[in-house]
């Protein structure tokens, strides 16, 4: 059974866990693109690389991931999702287009719905099968992708000290032409002690 858990607006888990988030920092912080300035630091994401991978099996599924180096091992999770969301390269409607030429729009939403709340806590076995079975459930993968979506998706997962899900927001957060895919799975890896950030979307266009 998956387990989830909503990271509240405040950054606290909204039941008990002892894998629940961390707070948001206590002193006041706000956010610019990309980054988020803390006590007068300047903490961001830098961009490590990305990899698409397209099924290429007439069911027009693929997943695209999204590889960051974190600004510290210390950094809060809320922080780190809130930096997330900021970024330029979140700009994306992954319907087609170019990582960042999309800023008003994210997947199905407009951007602006979606802040580090909207992140569920959730468990990389549950994950993980979940992914399987939506990748296999129209049609058999060409056998090299196993070996991609093995090295490049399922063992970053396994790896991750926590994975947060960017839960379904419904047709009310829809931008203008939202909902074409059929299917949207979003995934937020952390790892503090590597100080990665690995962003996984899986869908269909």
């Amino acid at each position: 059974m998956t387990l989830r858990t909503h990271l509240g607006e405040t950054g606290t888990a909204a039941s008990a866990s002892s894998a629940a988030p961390t707070g948001i920092p206590k002193r006041s912080s706000h956010r610019h693109l990309g980054r988020t300035v803390v006590e007068g630091q300047d903490m961001r994401l830098v961009h490590l690389g990305h990899v698409f991978i397209n099924f290429k099996n007439n069911t027009f599924q693929w997943v695209g991931i999204q590889r960051f180096r974190l600004p510290g091992p210390t950094v809060n999770d809320t922080s780190v999702l809130a930096m997330l969301i900021s970024h330029e390269l979140y700009g994306d409607d992954h319907a087609g287009g170019t990582p960042g030429d999309n800023p008003e729009r994210h997947g199905p939403y407009w951007r602006d719905r979606i802040t580090p709340g909207c992140f569920d806590l959730t468990d990389a076995g549950g994950e993980e099968r979940l992914l399987r079975a939506w990748a296999e459930q129209h049609a058999p993968l060409p056998e090299h992708l196993h070996a991609d979506l093995g090295r490049d998706l399922y063992q970053p997962l396994r790896a991750a000290k926590r994975v947060y899900r960017l839960r379904d927001l419904g047709p009310a957060a829809y931008h203008d032409w939202g909902g074409v895919q059929t299917e949207f799975h979003e995934l937020a890896l952390i790892d503090h002690t590597d100080e990665t950030l690995t962003v996984v979307v899986a869908a269909d266009d």
